[in-house]
């Protein structure tokens, strides 16, 4: 290879900061996706849910195959700024504009016209943030090949990206989209959604380029693009790339847990509106708590890391948050928690988003800092590094089955009859049990199987090092 070796001396807290901080634009774009898209489209704009879903997953299934195509490109861009930056500083306005739109269509559109409209921006939206993501993300396998480190920078990268939503989401909730006397349900406010657009797009702007410009210094410290090769031999690189045996088996746990994701988070504000009866003032609320869970787990994750291991400390997390994810919507059913509207729901609903947030968290720092540690193995046995490849691959399947995810909550939200409820009112004890029957053994089930993946994951700290050592040894 000609390229140069992985960087090992980057380190310290602005480091991770400024690689972390490019992570916040995917989080404000998630949390619309994730948690606001669906119901502005079906019950502020009218169309149905089962249309909304359709849409999202239509376009997550086109997105999914540019990632793959991102990745392998900029792990073999050459440019004078490297393999990576080019590709931030190119996407970052598009990626702005293009979320921007999404939440602004113009007036009068029919229901087709809707349609088109939502393809069409989630198509260019989810492109451009991955042209920024994917080569941003990249970054860690270069920035350093230590065992510890790689976590560390990864849990910043997650905290930045979490606060990045949780601040959206707080904003959202808490100022844009709050209850007024001309609109006491919060979430279906119009004019609402066109200052949090406004907010969320610059705010995009700003973290993605700042991130950009903040790293722009460790470019000359970065790996080169690999020799010029044909299609042929491209793509059967790529081919031996994926077929990694502990990438796959951390491929396969991103799968089944970015399914669960999908359907949980596209029903969250539906679960806290109509559930729990709660107003957009207490989801401002229930979002800032997860900013604690996630402090929590940037804290936690790297000090797990070291203790166990980042297999068995991934393993322990992930399992009690499957244990504690259904815990209060099964209370529930069991009459053993007080009334919607009680003043102490609210105070148990804050404490459980915190402690769950951490868990999942914790565990998702871990197992990417996992598929990192990939990349070593791949090099030993290939000779190539493959950074941009593997996190576009690992989008592709997150991309593909969480919009499976959203597909599948529009079927449910139209099948347990939630349309046919007041906002913000309690469901008829039917309804809910129909929404707990679809909701929880599908969840549930996904998480298992994304646990039992995790485990054919093979390499621990011994086998990282020797790996390492195998890599520099074939590069004399």
């Amino acid at each position: 290879m000609a390229a140069a070796p992985a960087v090992s001396g980057v380190a310290g807290v602005a480091a991770r900061a400024s690689y972390g901080l490019g992570a916040a634009a995917f989080g404000i774009k998630d949390h619309g996706f994730n948690y606001l898209l669906l119901i502005f489209y079906n019950q502020v704009l009218g169309l149905p849910a089962r249309t909304v879903g359709l849409a999202i997953f239509i376009a997550l299934l086109i997105d999914a195959g540019v990632d793959l195509a991102i990745g392998q490109a900029s792990d073999r861009t050459r440019s004078r700024w490297g393999r990576r930056h080019p590709w931030i500083y190119a996407a970052a306005l598009p990626a702005a504009l293009a979320y921007w739109a999404l939440w602004n269509p113009p007036a009068g559109m029919g229901s087709e016209g809707l349609f088109w409209w939502l393809l069409v921006l989630a198509v260019l939206v989810r492109a451009s943030i991955s042209a920024c993501e994917i080569p941003s993300a990249s970054l860690v396998g270069e920035l350093t090949s230590d065992y510890d480190e790689r976590t560390r920078f990864l849990a910043w990268r997650y905290l930045l990206g979490w606060m990045g939503g949780i601040i959206a989401g707080v904003l959202a909730f808490g100022v844009f989209l709050a209850a007024s006397p001309e609109q006491p349900v919060g979430v279906l406010n119009r004019d609402g959604y066109r200052s949090y657009a406004q907010f969320a797009a610059l705010a995009m702007l700003a973290a993605t380029l700042g991130s950009a410009l903040l790293t722009h210094r460790y470019i000359p410290q970065l790996r080169a693009a690999p020799p010029r090769a044909g299609l042929a031999e491209i793509v059967a690189q790529a081919r031996a790339a994926l077929a990694n045996r502990d990438f796959l088996a951390i491929l396969c746990t991103g799968l089944f847990s970015a399914m669960a994701t999908g359907v949980s988070t596209a029903l969250n504000v539906y679960f806290n509106s109509y559930y729990w009866g709660l107003s957009t003032a207490q989801q401002s609320g229930l979002v800032l708590s997860s900013a604690a869970g996630a402090i929590a787990a940037m804290l936690l994750s790297g000090r797990i890391g070291a203790a166990l291991g980042k297999k068995r400390g991934g393993t322990v997390t992930f399992a009690l948050a499957i244990v504690l994810a259904p815990s209060l919507i099964l209370a529930r059913q069991a009459d053993l928690l007080p009334a919607n509207g009680s003043s102490a729901l609210l105070p148990l609903l804050l404490v459980h988003a915190a402690v769950l947030v951490t868990l999942f968290v914790t565990a998702a720092i871990l197992i990417t800092a996992m598929l990192t540690d990939t990349l070593e193995a791949n090099e030993a046995t290939t000779g190539q590094r493959s950074e941009g490849l593997y996190f576009g691959a690992n989008f592709f399947i997150q991309k593909c089955v969480t919009g499976l995810g959203v597909l599948v909550s529009g079927a449910i939200i139209d099948w347990v009859g939630l349309t046919a409820v007041a906002p913000g009112q309690s469901l008829p004890p039917e309804t809910a049990s129909r929404l707990v029957l679809a909701y929880l053994p599908a969840i549930t089930a996904c998480l298992l199987a994304a646990l039992a993946c995790l485990q054919r994951y093979g390499i621990d700290r011994e086998d990282h090092e020797r790996l390492k050592a195998a890599v520099r040894q074939a590069s004399r």
